[in-house]
């Protein structure tokens, strides 16, 4: 029997006891036979539940302790993977590194800019990216591409007339971020973005 209905059933047993005691103290101490036989069977009762909870209580710290050995086992092996995986993940950015650098040096240049070379079983080639890296100070980057994100559930308009009302600054209700896209175009055209700059990086593909 689990600890739920061993709690239970000496609920019961308890109401009951104090029901024949409500019964007797109402027959002013007077205690039947059958009132009395019927204590102590509640009374056994009470004292068999103990023992169970108590056998339960037993049975459940070595189930917890199982589990708890179990998933020490399982922890120490998701490490093992963990760093398994790692290591294997570095191999892999190892091996194709070498591979982009001998596209470079035996491979033929694409229109892109990017290398590529055609086996029998293998087509090789690599692709150039360019992504934007932005100052960690966005306060650095070119003025013209900030923009505000107000940070509460307000719209701009109405957090403009909640500082203007506590006469606070809009920074207050707001966050600075940057219009990357529009950083990334003007990078890609040419211009000179203070605060940011294009990094190229060259995957490899194997088909």
């Amino acid at each position: 029997m689990n600890i739920y209905n061993i709690s239970a059933q000496r609920q019961v047993t308890l109401e009951n006891l104090e029901h024949i005691e409500e019964q007797i103290q109402e027959a002013n101490g007077e205690v039947t036979d059958e009132q009395y036989d019927t204590i102590l069977v509640l009374e056994k009762q009470l004292a068999i539940s103990v023992e169970n909870v108590e056998s339960s209580f037993t049975a459940y710290n070595l189930i917890i302790k199982s589990y708890e050995g179990q998933n020490a086992v399982i922890d120490k092996e998701i490490k093992r993977l963990n760093s398994m995986k790692r290591v294997h993940t570095n191999n892999v950015i190892r091996l194709k590194e070498q591979i982009i650098q001998a596209l470079r040096v035996f491979g033929e240049k694409g229109a892109t800019g990017n290398h590529k070379m055609k086996l029998p079983t293998l087509n090789l080639f690599t692709r150039i990216t360019k992504s934007v890296i932005l100052d960690d100070n966005l306060e650095y980057v070119d003025a013209r591409f900030h923009k505000r994100m107000v940070s509460t559930d307000l719209s701009i308009a109405d957090a403009v007339r909640v500082a203007d009302t506590l006469g606070q600054d809009l920074d207050s209700f707001s966050q600075l971020t940057v219009r990357k896209t529009e950083v990334g175009k003007a990078l890609k055209a040419g211009e000179i973005v203070t605060g940011a700059f294009l990094k190229e990086k060259e995957s490899l593909t194997i088909r």
